[in-house]
């Protein structure tokens, strides 16, 4: 078993190179007190929404402007964070065990969201007494959804991968909006601010229809 590794902000199991070669990855929640809650947490925003609505593309632009309208909404401030392995692995398991692992370091997270998340994992339910979250729902108008996932079937189509390119072809965009996405964030119950992605425009306070 993977030793004990104690820290100022507490205890976790961790899992890596001990020899110096790379960081050691937490793989369990911190081993904390039973009833612990932390008096001040850190801010974990979660974006969700459905498929190729520009969830990645809003995060970017969150993070590299200052200025963004979306920042004044949210109250973020000057300091923000985008959790890199959220756009980049498909290992949700050691993401949930990296945000479950995190000690207070001040700052806001930006987290792109995925329905698993919240189905398989119940991840944002575990984070309760780690990080004060929030959520952006990001959408577009079911005409703008139609047209990227023809756009992704037709590029996965060119690349040769049948089996993408099968997947976008059948992929129904209004089933994935209005059954899936909206009763599972509405599911949290946590704070919703509502995007709208539309022709390279963020409409920030547009909802669709039953989501509020």
């Amino acid at each position: 078993m993977a030793p004990v590794d104690c820290q100022p902000g507490g205890c976790w199991r961790s899992l890596g190179d001990t020899q110096g070669n790379g960081p050691l990855r937490a793989t369990r929640s911190p081993l904390r007190p039973q009833g612990y809650r932390r008096a001040v947490r850190d801010r974990l925003i979660w974006f969700f929404g459905p498929s190729a609505a520009g969830k990645s593309t809003l995060i970017e632009s969150v993070a590299a402007t200052p200025s963004h309208p979306l920042r004044a909404s949210l109250d973020l401030g000057v300091t923000v964070k985008v959790c890199r392995e959220s756009l980049e692995i498909y290992d949700r398991d050691a993401l949930a065990g990296m945000l479950e692992a995190h000690d207070t370091s001040n700052e806001v997270l930006l987290v792109k969201g995925q329905t698993t998340d919240i189905t398989y994992r119940s991840l944002p339910q575990r984070l309760t007494d780690i990080w004060e979250q929030s959520t952006v729902f990001v959408w577009a108008d079911l005409t703008v959804l139609e047209v990227r996932r023809a756009e992704r079937e037709a590029l996965y189509t060119l690349a040769g991968n049948i089996e993408a390119a099968d997947y976008w072809r059948q992929h129904s965009c209004r089933r994935e909006l209005y059954e899936y996405q909206i009763p599972l964030v509405k599911s949290l119950t946590l704070p919703i601010t509502c995007v709208r992605t539309q022709g390279g425009t963020f409409d920030i306070g547009r909802c669709p229809p039953n989501m509020l």
